[in-house]
C-alpha cells in the first residue's frame, strides 16, 4: 500500500492533468466502431455477452435527460467503476490522492490520475481494463451501462477562457450537435435568460447589484458599466493615455487597479480602460491585464503581443481606426 509520494515522484502529475483535459476538450468522439469495440471488450471482461449489447451515443444533452430519466442505472455501472477504483483504492492510500486533488479538472481527474499512478509504476493490475475504461471516458461526456445497452453522452464542443474555465459571452461555452447545451461566464454557469441579459452589455448596473448567486454577479459587474464597476470596487487610477486622430478625433485609454476584496478579486486585479476605436461607436471596454502594469502603454501593448513602445508607435485613422 502507498501512504504517500515525495515532491519528486508527484512533480510529472500535472503533465497528465494536461493531457487528459486536451484529450477532453479538443478530441472529438471518435467514430461509433472504435467505441464500441471498446465498450464491449468491457462488458466481455464483467461476463457479459457482448454481442447482445447496444452501444448508442447521444449527442444531445436535452435527449440524455430524457433517456436517464427512464433508464436506471444497473449493477453493470457500478461493477464497471468498482473495479477500476479498487485497483487505486485498494494499492493506493487516501493521502496520496488528498496531496493531488488540487491540480485536477472535471472528469480528467479520474482519469488522469489513474493514468499517472500506472504509468510511474506505482500500480500494475488490471493495467488494459482501466485503460480501456479510460478510453470509453474519453470518448463521452457521460455513460450508463445497463445490462443491454450502454449510453453514451457525446462530447460537446466545449469553449474556455484563458484560465482553462468553461467560458463564452458569444454562445453556449459547452454545446452539443443539437445546439443543447450550457452558458457560462469565467466557470460560472447561468441560465440562458440572465446570460442574455449580462452579455448585452446594457443590463443596469442596480439590476446587477441584485442578483443573488454571488459568483453571478461576480461575472455580470464585469459586463455592466464600466465606469459603475470602477466605483464600487473604489478601483484607483494608476495611467491615462491619448490617442489623436488626423482629423482630431480622440481615443482615450484609462489604466485602473482594482482593490483585493473577497467578493470580487481576492487577490487585486488591474484593468485596462478604452474607447472604442471604431468609428461611430460609442462604447467603453475593460479587460483584465498582468497586476505588472504600470502604464497604458504596457497594458494595451501585452493585449496585442506587441511591445509598449510598438504601441505607442501605432497612429490612429493610420495604423488602426
Amino acid at each position: 500500500m502507498i501512504y504517500k509520494l515525495t515532491d519528486e515522484q508527484i512533480a510529472p502529475f500535472p503533465q497528465y492533468v494536461k493531457k487528459w483535459v486536451d484529450i477532453a476538450v479538443h478530441r472529438p468522439t471518435r467514430d461509433i466502431d472504435t467505441v464500441t469495440n471498446n465498450v464491449r471488450w468491457i462488458y466481455d471482461q464483467l461476463g457479459y455477452d457482448s454481442n447482445k449489447i447496444s452501444v448508442q451515443i447521444i449527442d444531445s444533452l436535452d435527449q440524455w435527460i430524457e433517456i436517464t430519466g427512464s433508464q436506471v442505472q444497473s449493477q453493470v455501472g457500478s461493477q464497471v467503476q468498482s473495479q477500476v477504483e479498487s485497483q487505486v483504492e485498494s494499492q493506493v492510500g487516501s493521502q496520496v490522492w488528498s496531496q493531488v486533488q488540487s491540480q485536477v479538472w472535471y472528469r480528467a481527474d479520474d482519469i488522469a490520475y489513474g493514468d499517472f499512478m500506472y504509468s510511474q509504476g506505482f500500480i500494475k493490475d488490471n493495467t488494459e481494463l482501466f485503460y480501456k475504461w479510460a478510453d470509453v471516458i474519453s470518448d463521452a461526456g457521460m455513460a450508463i451501462y445497463t445490462e443491454d445497452t450502454c449510453y453514451l453522452l457525446a462530447k460537446p464542443k466545449v469553449l474556455l477562457d484563458t484560465a482553462g474555465n468553461n467560458h463564452s459571452d458569444r454562445e453556449k461555452a459547452i454545446k452539443w450537435g443539437d445546439n443543447s447545451g450550457m452558458y457560462y461566464l469565467h466557470g460560472v454557469r447561468f441560465e440562458e435568460d440572465l446570460w442574455q441579459r449580462v452579455t448585452s452589455r446594457t443590463m443596469p448596473f442596480a439590476d446587477i447589484l441584485a442578483i443573488e448567486d454571488i459568483d453571478q454577479r461576480k461575472q455580470a459587474m464585469k459586463y455592466g458599466s464600466v465606469w459603475d464597476f470602477v466605483k464600487h470596487c473604489n478601483a484607483k487610477e494608476i495611467d491615462t493615455y491619448t490617442k489623436v486622430g488626423s482629423d482630431g478625433r480622440q481615443i482615450r485609454y484609462w489604466l485602473y487597479e482594482f482593490p483585493a476584496t473577497t467578493d470580487m478579486f481576492p487577490n487585486g486585479a488591474m484593468y485596462a480602460i478604452y474607447d472604442d476605436s471604431m468609428l461611430g461607436a460609442a462604447e467603453t471596454h475593460a479587460q483584465g491585464v498582468p497586476k505588472e502594469c504600470r502604464t497604458v502603454p504596457e497594458a494595451m501593448s501585452w493585449k496585442q503581443y506587441i511591445t509598449a513602445a510598438q504601441w505607442e508607435a501605432l497612429e490612429l485613422d493610420k495604423h488602426f481606426t
